[in-house]
């Protein structure tokens, strides 16, 4: 019988026995080998692919770590093509030099984070943008809730009959979904 590449290798190993997630000897087994962010303070160079399923796992452990030297960008290519340009090699290189080598080079200069801002309309643009925080300092924060028929809603008063929704107008360029424990 042949068994499907994805099935075998990605499903079954990213799930316990019985393709249940919540094994309770598996629980009980992988819960020593999770990291505890809170307890990293050296320097710490992250990268997140807006693209990978990794994304909200790198943000989430660069926002938990508690050392005062770190760094993340956010980048719009795939992980290895990302980190094989010659460009991001000499970024990394000086992050190494700075922290492994004891080189001063003005790595500190370096924004705390940056982000590509990728294009709406898939013409191959992106913007690199330092940032000193993530989320971004101007974050307005809505809850948004999906509609089958008009897209997104956000929630309104309404005093005539305690509460109810209103269409949300103009376009969405981009949502975010970060969930973290803090």
């Amino acid at each position: 019988m042949l068994v499907d590449f994805n099935e075998r290798n990605i499903y079954h190993s990213m799930t316990g026995r019985n393709a249940n997630e919540e094994d309770e000897e598996d629980y009980d087994y992988w819960q020593d080998k999770i990291a505890d962010w809170a307890s990293v303070k050296i320097p710490v160079y992250q990268t997140a692919g807006w693209s990978h399923f990794h994304l909200p796992g790198s943000i989430n452990a660069w926002r938990r770590c508690k050392s005062r030297r770190k760094w993340l960008r956010i980048h719009r290519d795939f992980e290895w093509p990302d980190t094989y340009t010659p460009e991001n090699l000499e970024d990394l290189k000086r992050f190494y030099d700075r922290y492994l080598k004891d080189i001063h080079n003005g790595w500190e200069m370096t924004p705390k984070v940056r982000v590509d801002v990728m294009d709406a309309f898939d013409l191959d643009h992106a913007d690199r943008r330092p940032e000193t925080s993530f989320p971004l300092e101007r974050t307005q924060y809505k809850k948004l809730y999906g509609h089958t028929l008009s897209g997104f809603q956000k929630p309104v008063a309404d005093s005539s009959r305690g509460s109810s929704v209103e269409e949300m107008t103009g376009d969405i360029a981009m949502v975010v979904i970060a969930a973290a424990n803090q």
